[in-house]
């Protein structure tokens, strides 16, 4: 997971990040501010980054509905659906969505709007946890994560 800052845009973290051997694009997400998106979308400035922001979400989360009132929810809804037809829209309040909605581990998977998504297939990964029992050595477990083995994801 990337996580990139609020000017970034989307398509070009992603398209970078395809160049890199065992990397793959599995999905964008986007979060809009439900408090200044339509604003931050109309600035002379910000106006073409917002729209491509929005436009490369695959899923996309907007924000701080709980600080506006239900007109301005509206809005906001109307809004971003017309700037990013093709995303799958959650929206959040302060902490209620699960890490498994936005990684797309949970319930039905959104699909990334780009040609080329797929959803994951459980059956061709493996999953192996363990309980360490004894003290481990900071230094030592710093080597053993420092060696990257592709197609191995740690979390």
């Amino acid at each position: 997971m990337i996580e990139a800052s609020g000017v970034a845009l989307p398509d070009s973290v992603a398209g970078s990040v395809s160049l890199i051997p065992y990397f793959r694009i599995d999905g964008v997400v986007v979060l809009a501010d439900a408090t200044d998106v339509i604003e931050r979308g109309a600035d002379r400035y910000m106006s073409d980054t917002i729209t491509r922001q929005l436009n490369a979400a695959g899923l996309l989360m907007v924000s701080k509905l709980d600080l506006v009132d239900n007109a301005r929810a509206e809005e906001v809804r109307a809004w971003v659906q017309e700037h990013s037809p093709t995303a799958a829209l959650i929206e959040s309040r302060p902490s209620d969505v699960s890490v498994d909605v936005v990684l797309g581990l949970h319930g039905d998977r959104w699909v990334e709007a780009s040609e080329g998504a797929s959803e994951h297939d459980p059956s061709v990964y493996e999953t192996h946890h363990w309980h360490i029992r004894a003290p481990v050595s900071i230094a030592e477990l710093r080597q053993v994560f420092s060696v990257p083995i592709p197609g191995l994801l740690r979390r």
